[in-house]
């Protein structure tokens, strides 16, 4: 079942839980209820999409948040225009 981030993490008991956050603003916007849901799930890495509109400090509020919850985060770059036909 999705959740309101329209995402969902499922994994095993011991193994590495990812997903990934595309929508950035949630970082700036709701950073404790992702850091929640991400609690929740048992996430223990993400990988946070690069979005140059949301300011330094939002990023490094939310991975220091997400640091102190066990939680390792990974840039993630892309765009539509990055696919070749």
């Amino acid at each position: 079942m999705a959740n309101q981030f329209g995402s969902r993490v499922v994994n095993e008991e011991g193994t590495s839980r990812a997903t990934w956050l595309w929508d950035t603003a949630l970082i700036q916007l709701k950073p404790d209820e992702v850091i929640a849901y991400l609690n929740g799930n048992n996430a223990n890495r993400v990988y946070l999409q690069i979005n140059r509109s949301i300011p330094n400090a939002a990023y490094k509020q939310f991975i220091s948040k997400a640091s102190a919850a066990g939680i390792q985060l990974h840039a993630l770059d892309g765009a539509p225009t990055y696919y070749i036909s």
